[in-house]
């Protein structure tokens, strides 16, 4: 897994953001094709619809999180 998109989800973890005397808690959840698909022949079109799938996949699993396809 990509250690620096681990790194932002735990980063805006610990982000707390000060609106009108309260504390607002920051999540994310990313995702990201998996690493090889730079060796497949994948175009824009596949690259984002992966992408979107890893995202989707990382919402259902819960907040603060990455997912890779």
């Amino acid at each position: 897994m990509n250690l620096s998109c681990v790194q932002v989800v735990l980063e805006m973890k610990q982000l707390e953001i000060q609106y009108t005397n309260n504390n607002i808690a920051i999540t994310i959840s990313c995702g990201i094709p998996s690493s090889d698909f730079t060796k497949k022949s994948m175009d824009l079109e596949e690259f984002v619809k992966m992408s979107d799938q890893a995202l989707h996949r990382a919402k259902e699993n819960g907040r603060n999180r990455v997912e890779m396809m």
